[in-house]
């Protein structure tokens, strides 16, 4: 076996169980190597298990319902079923209690102060049939409670108590063949039966309904995993989260009627432990310090520090490694019985850790020994199974571990393992620990694999990729779920579609799933209700959250509310609204005190907006500025509105545009900027209307125009008004105040204008209007250069760098540049070494220009190429013709400006490219450079098609050359 599991690269503890039998269907893969180390061709073994597969798929769940007479997997001989009664404690799951007292048999039984409850639940469930779930940490007492209470209550009903992972779809057949008798299942660890053929929704109900009994145990760790916190806020949030993945066990758990069974004892059941006449149970209550009662019987505090005291010098180091990877690969989802080789396998990644110890000097032997050794007459640390060749953890470790603060994260190694030979429900086990670890690429793949091997539907797959946002994967899943008949599936694709928008399509399957589903009813109702809100259909979702709130959801009473106030029942919103806010919901407060303001209360309304501020929650202040306004108190509106402004974006705008409509520019200006700096388009577009309102034009313009190009509605508006409106504002304010006159003459020449912005700009240049600092001046030499009237541009410009504004010189300098005055050098140097990457460009190119002074002008065009993109199609030019060693990098300059579209640059490296002989990459290039005008780059576009042998596409080229003209240099 171990040569066949070592030639099929598999475990010899997965090999043994095909060859057995005991694994069920192989995966796929498993079954291709396995074949395949058996020389034999997989593939009709894999065409068979495709068949087997494709038969099963649906059948553990779902709304098409079987004929009930016909056979399954296992069968339910009716010898399996015995009187309660009659039930042997101990093989039902009872801890053995400590026995180092000399007695064996279990104490006296303490009543629980769980038991009355229990007792009540228990005969109900006796009468009506249902599921009766006792959770609590491991060894706090769950399995001793349920047993008496069983006993105490129905020790009439025949008891079975199937293994972990046994077939449980034949029992409605057995038991309607069985009328005459009442029934009990008894689940003790819950985990290992919740699977497709195992306890799903579905089949609980049917069991419910035939009047038969579930008594189930969980531990708290467990019960998390299924029942992840936030699951509520989860669903209002629309968000697809961690507990959809467990959905199955998760309506399970929602079904059942719930006792906790706390660890530790209270005060009274201690004084019941007192008169109890049984010397354990007084050893217990003398010694068990901050331990539980039973939990001490059981000997798990003890078990737990003797194998911490494992790692202590002169200790048992590999007997610890070997325990500390069973409760990792529990921890990791690999609950309950584990092959032995799988356990050896992954003790060696904590072997590490302990090296100082020499685990080396402790042979397997001795550590299986020691970790399989019997405490007090209790339990070992492992628990064998000889006969299947299993070790067991013994379950209270994995519990502490999972408690202790600071405890190691389960290794890299064993998750691999884990995922590796887990099969069957501990493969399932595995799934959901990394999910809910965060794992969610493991996850995906076992869900995945169990999927495609018929042993999960589509939509636990489904979920998984939705939460990763991956819906267009994910949709195709869960509607298959639903088609095949997965009757847990329509509420997972009701909340899916929601995400992608198409509500029309998710209500039928929220509707039917809070018709039908069986789950939890308020979150459902809760969902459809924001689903039948978004399509407009108030009243009807209005219903949905009063139903809800009839079922308890934390979330309906603010939903319910806020739908009323939406509808103006602010009487029948107030007291819902009160309830939500009352409850610590921190989005209750703003709409209560909006209800309130209407209801006309604005001191009451005050208090909860003092408290909604306190608590940081800033939201819905707007439509309480827009309540105040209404109800005549602005001075309020304006302050509640400016307090979310701080903090919230939309309110800062909301402010600003108060502001503007009352005048207050200055006010209004600094509001607009903080959400405009951003980039936001409504930002932009609000503040380009206050600079609008201050008839700042110029800089309003390009705010306005980069809103109207994002399709912003108030950026288009004013961009219109700007441009119908502006210039005779401007002219009628300029002819009558000389100050509009430079805001008049920077409008024109945004227009470009230039004559008309001359003379302007000229009387506010001569009056020094606005500005000392030159800038007049600048724009007037710049307009009077565009009008061709260089003297005088070159006077103004030398005018505005005397007055130190150092961007006009550059365009003096580019100015005397044209007109080749010496002179031209020394401003453009100014210019740059004043920071301007334009002038350092255009030095750089003149350096280049001239003979002998490339250094000079490669220094100039590395600072410049960083924000210019033609300084570095110039620095690459230079770089080339400097040597071989500079290529790479001239060539990677050429191409970054080229992808600038600076269509010299493309034609270039294009042409480039061509004479490396890579005319297939030049091609590109040239064409880029041939489509905006460059003929030079049509005529090297067409050399290049010849090449390629293309002709058919060189009558393209030649209509370039005939519409472009002679060829240029680039």
């Amino acid at each position: 076996m171990h040569r066949l599991a070592a030639a099929a690269d598999l475990s010899p503890a997965t090999v043994q169980g095909i060859l057995s039998g005991s694994t069920g269907l192989p995966r796929t893969e498993t079954l291709r190597a396995f074949v395949t180390a058996c020389d034999q061709d997989p593939k009709p073994w894999i065409e068979a298990r495709g068949r087997v597969v494709r038969a099963t798929r649906g059948t553990p769940t779902g709304w098409r319902r079987g004929d009930e007479s016909a056979a399954r997997r296992l069968t339910l001989p009716t010898q399996t079923w015995l009187p309660v009664a009659e039930a042997d404690p101990i093989a039902l799951g009872v801890h053995r209690p400590r026995s180092d007292q000399g007695v064996n048999s279990l104490p006296p039984y303490v009543p629980r102060d769980a038991d009355e409850e229990l007792n009540r639940i228990l005969a109900e469930a006796g009468e009506n049939g249902g599921m009766v779930l006792l959770t609590g940490d491991s060894t706090a007492g769950k399995t001793r409670t349920a047993y008496e209470a069983m006993q105490r209550v129905l020790p009439g009903h025949l008891l079975w108590a199937p293994p972990p992972g046994a077939d449980l779809r034949e029992l409605p057949a057995v038991i309607g063949a069985r009328a005459e008798n009442r029934f009990l299942l008894w689940l003790d660890d819950l985990e290992g039966h919740l699977h497709p053929q195992g306890l799903d929704p579905n089949l609980l109900a049917r069991l419910s309904a035939a009047g038969v009994v579930v008594l189930a145990t969980l531990r708290e760790s467990l019960y998390d995993l299924y029942r992840p916190s936030g699951e509520h806020a989860a669903i209002r949030d629309d968000n697809l989260q961690a507990h959809l993945v467990a959905q199955a066990g998760s309506r399970v758990l929602n079904m059942a009627m719930q006792v906790e069974i706390e660890r530790a004892w209270s005060a009274e059941e201690l004084l019941r432990t007192a008169h109890a006449p049984d010397a354990r149970l007084q050893d217990a209550l003398a010694n068990h310090g901050p331990f539980g009662v039973a939990e001490y019987l059981a000997a798990g505090p003890l078990l737990w520090q003797e194998w911490r005291g494992a790692l202590r010098a002169g200790g048992r180091p590999r007997g610890h490694a070997l325990v500390a990877a069973a409760i990792d690969l529990a921890r990791a989802g690999m609950m309950g019985p584990v092959p032995h080789e799988v356990v050896v396998e992954a003790h060696y990644a904590y072997l590490r850790s302990a090296a100082h110890l020499r685990p080396e000097e402790e042979t397997l032997g001795q550590a299986v020994r020691w970790a399989t050794f019997v405490r007090l007459g209790s339990t070992s640390l492992l628990v064998p199974d000889a006969a299947a060749g299993t070790w067991r953890v013994f379950d209270y470790l994995v519990d502490e571990a999972q408690r202790k603060q600071g405890f190691p994260a389960v290794p890299e190694s064993v998750w691999e393992i884990a995922e590796r030979e887990a099969t069957g429900s501990q493969r399932r086990g595995v799934a959901f620990s990394a999910h809910a670890a965060g794992r969610a690429r493991t996850a995906e793949r076992l869900f995945r694999a169990m999927w495609e091997d018929g042993e999960e539907s589509g939509r636990t797959l489904g979920v998984i990729l939705a939460q990763q946002q991956r819906y267009a994967e994910a949709e195709p899943l869960l509607r298959s779920a639903v088609a095949d008949g997965d009757i847990l599936a329509p509420g997972a694709y009701g909340l899916l579609l929601t995400q992608l928008g198409r509500i029309d399509e998710a209500e039928p399957m929220l509707r039917w799933e809070a018709e039908n589903g069986l789950t939890d009813k308020g979150n459902v109702a809760l969902l459809l209700g924001d689903v039948l809100g978004r399509q407009g259909r108030a009243s009807e979702a209005a219903e949905q959250y009063r139903t809800a709130a009839a079922a308890g959801s934390p979330y309906a009473p603010l939903a319910l509310g806020s739908c009323l106030l939406g509808q103006d029942k602010c009487d029948e919103a107030e007291p819902w609204l009160r309830k939500a806010a009352e409850a610590g919901d921190r989005y209750a407060a703003p709409r209560l005190a909006i209800t309130l303001i209407r209801l006309g209360r604005p001191d009451e309304a005050e208090e909860w907006l003092r408290a909604s501020l306190d608590m940081g929650v800033t939201v819905h202040f707007i439509d309480v500025s827009h309540a105040l306004t209404e109800r005549g108190r602005p001075e309020a509106a304006e302050k509640w509105l400016r307090a979310a402004a701080y903090s919230r974006a939309d309110a800062a705008i909301a402010l600003a545009m108060r502001l503007l409509g009352e005048g207050r520019f200055q006010e209004a200006e600094p509001w607009a900027r903080k959400v405009a700096a951003h980039g936001d388009a409504e930002g932009l577009a609000t503040l380009g209307a206050v600079l609008c309102g201050q008839l700042r034009l110029c800089e309003a313009e390009p705010l306005l125009r980069r809103a109207a190009e994002a399709s912003n509605t108030k950026g288009t508006m004013f961009l219109n008004f700007l441009r119908d409106e502006a210039e005779p504002t401007l002219r009628l304010l300029a002819e009558k105040q000389e100050v509009w006159a430079a805001e008049l003459g920077l409008f024109l020449m945004s227009q470009q204008q230039f004559e008309e912005a001359e003379p302007w700009l000229r009387r506010a240049a001569e009056a020094n209007a606005f500005s000392t600092d030159g800038s007049l001046a600048s724009l007037l030499g710049q307009v009077l250069h565009h009008l061709g009237r260089s003297d005088e541009a070159v006077a103004w410009l030398r005018t505005a760098v005397d007055r130190g504004h150092m961007e006009a010189a550059r365009h003096l300098g580019s100015l005397l540049l044209q007109q080749g005055h010496v002179e031209a050098e020394r401003w453009l140097r100014l210019a740059a070494e004043d920071g301007d990457m334009e002038a350092a460009h255009e030095l750089g190119y003149h350096c280049f220009m001239a003979d002998d002074r490339l250094e000079e002008a490669e220094l100039w065009l590395r600072r410049a190429a960083a924000q210019v993109p033609q300084a570095r199609m110039c620095l690459g030019v230079v770089l080339i013709g400097t040597g071989p060693e500079h290529i790479v990098e001239g060539t990677e300059l050429l191409r970054q400006a080229a992808e600038a579209e600076i269509d010299p640059a493309a034609f270039l490296y294009g042409d480039f490219l061509c004479a490396a002989g890579r005319p297939e990459e030049s091609e590109p290039w040239l064409r880029l450079a041939a489509d905006a005008g460059n003929s030079a780059a049509a005529d090297k576009l067409a050399e290049v098609l010849q090449q390629l042998g293309r002709p058919e596409d060189l009558e393209e080229t030649q209509h370039l050359e005939e519409t472009q003209g002679p060829a240029s240099e680039p």
